[in-house]
């Protein structure tokens, strides 16, 4: 398992070189080929699916290397085709998240592999079109195995329950795991610290790949560290336009802004896909921004 991942953490890294034609986007990666090329390699027989961004939304994306667009190509080959490493584009290694806190690959070799549980790519035109250029490497996130069980509670609500008007949300926990520096400055200022889901997906028979959102919870808390997210509810009808029941969930968290206008906390974002929360403690570390 581990050197799986060693290998895929080294596949994603090459050096970036100029083009006169759109960018290449082979099942979410940039790729140096051009367009006539990657379509000769790969056979019109394997292709299911390819998509012109224009050039003014390409450099939003990627800044000046999409000046003339990206030609997205979406294949039928299996998730585990991986893009050769002389074939990637950027030189950016993927940003590894181990249980959504940022590890690196000594963190990885400490881990036992009986202790990891799932391993989640998200490739690189994903994650930048959520979080923009500094994401070009992409996302592999590792989850691990629990230490302590999960309540039994927490357990048996781990499926949506649709009524007439809403949806319930599966029910999944969040632990703050904060340094203390930021314990301090909170119990020192009375500061709370507020947790906000925002529920989305993608509209059916929509052209536009951009995240539609279809409702959204916030939490406050105090001195809690564990929270446990077991009332969200989302609209049928809004829930009913999307193409995958399977949505996204986005967590930001912030500091209440009682002591300050501004937000105190920089905490590590949390953004799976409902199958992948539900039912588990997840966990989330986060400092004071001012912390270096």
């Amino acid at each position: 398992m581990k050197n799986f991942i060693t290998i895929l953490f080294l596949t994603l890294s090459t050096t970036a070189f100029g083009q006169s034609e759109p960018l290449v986007v082979l099942d979410g990666y940039f790729i140096k080929r051009d367009k006539a090329t990657a379509l000769a390699d790969i056979g019109l027989e394997n292709i299911k699916d390819t998509t012109f961004i224009k050039p003014d939304s390409a450099i939003q994306l990627i800044e000046e290397r999409g000046k003339n667009g990206l030609f997205v190509i979406e294949t039928t080959r299996s998730k585990d085709h991986k893009v050769a490493p002389e074939d990637l584009y950027f030189n950016n290694p993927p940003l590894l998240l181990i249980n959504h806190i940022q590890s690196n690959m000594n963190d990885l070799n400490q881990l036992n592999p009986e202790e990891i549980d799932s391993i989640w790519v998200r490739p690189p035109l994903e994650m930048v079109q959520i979080r923009g250029l500094d994401m070009v490497g992409g996302i592999i996130l590792i989850y691990t195995k629990l230490n302590e069980p999960l309540d039994e509670t927490l357990l048996a609500d781990s499926t949506i329950t649709v009524n007439e008007n809403k949806i319930k949300l599966p029910t999944f926990q969040l632990e703050l795991k904060l340094s203390k520096l930021a314990e301090k400055e909170l119990k020192k200022s009375k500061e709370s610290i507020v947790i906000v889901a925002y529920i989305r997906g993608t509209l059916k028979n929509s052209d536009e790949k951009n995240e539609y959102q279809i409702g959204k919870y916030s939490v406050e808390v105090t001195s809690e560290r564990i929270v446990t997210l077991d009332d969200v509810y989302v609209s049928k009808k809004e829930f009913d336009k999307l193409e995958d029941p399977n949505f996204e969930v986005l967590i930001n968290v912030f500091s209440g802004r009682k002591s300050s206008q501004f937000n105190i906390l920089d905490v590590n974002i949390l953004q799976e896909p409902l199958e992948q929360l539900k039912g588990k403690r997840h966990y989330l570390k986060g400092r004071l921004i001012t912390e270096m």
